[in-house]
């Protein structure tokens, strides 16, 4: 707290032991005799110490009312015409304006509308009250209706319906069986009476003299205490009244208060009432700052430091190599369908961007087609697992070296064996017989296997007939 702010409150204190002693000068109950001789109870001392309200002994003598035919009603009025109610009450918000009401209204210039306002003795400060005035009055009628007996007055009673120059809504009904009460409506008769009211402003002007423990005699101090101190002041005026009044001077210490927080490089930080801009965390590493805040608890200032990481985003790649048959492959929320690089960024631990690009490579599928030709006598052909028992075809997958699928696909040809069957007729004088690496010597079947066009087997059967010689 500086020291401005303490003579303020040195000041606001001194102001509450000069109205606690001007009104001493005045009390609630007291009667007032004003220049021109009227008297007036005080029932209320306000707030500021320097003016009272006052009401006046007893009702003024004319009893005003107001009917729903609008019509006179003789036996309660004997001088005045008829007014009626609502066009008296001028509804303002300061419920203490009664004298400013009472002018306002007199304003309008109608006396015989507005009879009740001309009634009361304006010319010398008295007015018709407004409504809250009349509820704080009636609530002081048990401690001050005294001062109105003892003075040849009246008091209020709750019988009595009052006019006041502001509209009594319901906060403001004073009198909980006044059929005055709240709204008015036009189908009752009411009576009112009137109680002028009048301010009263004190009149002492006596000095004062001033003692603080501290030993000045000054109306005001100036301090810097170290520690809590109490300080207490003592006024007494001319009249030898006194008051005494004391103030609390707590005196803190500032905080010194560190603070850790990370962001990531060329971002603006704009927390804790800190607000640093991005060209302040374009370097990695730690920042510090130290900010100076007041605080709401000590009313010192706090010493905040601090201490921001600034990190940096990472950047990464990573190669997989698939086979074709794994496709589509999935990666991070992203779809390959081929051999191709995507770039993703997201979150690293630090908080800052982590872009990652990945190479896909794809391991293609290999086809081959094998074709092979057979002799029938080779058949069956085994191979790779697979048999033929007929020339055709088989497709397999095999693995390839790269781990891929390695497809082959076998086209089997088998050329046939080839049969024939030779005749042939000699005389017997030919025998032996040669042929074909054969020898007949004398007639017979003889079969040979010999390689045909194609390679494989042509099997020959040769029948010879031998005519034997004839003796006769």
């Amino acid at each position: 707290m500086n020291i401005d702010k303490r003579i303020f409150l040195f000041i606001m204190l001194l102001m509450a032991i000069m109205s606690s002693l001007q009104s001493q000068n005045c009390r609630v109950g007291d009667v007032i005799t004003y220049d021109d001789g009227s008297k007036g109870v005080v029932f209320q001392i306000n707030p500021d110490g320097r003016s009272a309200w006052t009401a006046a002994l007893t009702d003024l003598p004319n009893v005003y009312s107001w009917s729903s035919d609008y019509g006179l009603i003789n036996n309660l009025l004997p001088i005045e015409p008829m007014m009626y109610s609502w066009n008296l009450y001028v509804a303002l918000s300061a419920e203490t304006d009664g004298y400013a009401n009472t002018q306002r209204i007199r304003n309008m210039g109608n006396a015989m509308i507005y009879p009740a306002v001309y009634a009361v003795d304006f010319e010398n400060s008295w007015y018709l009250p407004t409504a809250g005035q009349m509820k704080r009055l009636h609530a002081m009628m048990p401690i001050i209706e005294n001062s109105f007996i003892v003075h040849g007055g009246t008091i209020l009673t709750e019988s009595d319906a009052y006019l006041t120059s502001t509209y009594a809504t319901d906060s403001l009904v004073w009198v909980m069986q006044n059929p005055f009460g709240g709204l008015i409506t036009d189908t009752m008769t009411e009576v009112h009476y009137i109680r002028p009211m009048r301010n009263y402003t004190f009149q002492n002007t006596a000095a004062y003299t001033y003692l603080w423990n501290t030993g000045d005699t000054t109306a005001t101090i100036s301090v810097s205490p170290q520690v809590t101190t109490e300080y207490i002041l003592t006024a007494i005026n001319e009249m030898g009244c006194s008051d005494t009044a004391s103030f609390t001077i707590q005196v803190n210490y500032p905080d010194f208060i560190s603070l850790y927080d990370t962001i990531c490089i060329g971002e603006p930080y704009n927390n804790y009432g800190f607000n640093i801009p991005e060209t302040a965390t374009q370097t990695a590493g730690v920042f510090s700052d130290t900010l100076l805040l007041l605080s709401l608890q000590t009313g010192c200032d706090s010493v905040v430091t601090l201490w921001l990481t600034i990190n940096m985003p990472t950047d990464s790649t990573l190669t997989q190599t698939i086979i074709e048959n794994d496709l589509p492959y999935s990666w991070n929320d992203s779809t390959f369908t081929q051999a191709d690089t995507i770039i993703t960024i997201i979150s690293n631990a630090n908080g800052c961007d982590s872009i990652i690009t990945m190479i896909l490579n794809v391991l293609e599928n290999v086809e081959n087609t094998v074709d092979s030709t057979i002799c029938e006598n080779d058949l069956p052909l085994t191979w790779n697992d697979s048999i033929f028992n007929e020339a055709g075809s088989i497709t397999t997958t095999l693995i390839a070296h790269t781990g891929a699928d390695s497809v082959l696909t076998m086209i089997l040809i088998v050329n046939p064996n080839t049969y024939s069957t030779l005749f042939d007729t000699i005389i017997e004088n030919d025998l032996p017989y040669s042929w074909n690496d054969t020898t007949f010597s004398e007639a017979g079947t003889i079969v040979i296997t010999i390689p045909n066009a194609n390679g494989c087997d042509s099997v020959i059967t040769m029948n010879l007939n031998v005519w034997e010689n004839v003796e006769n």
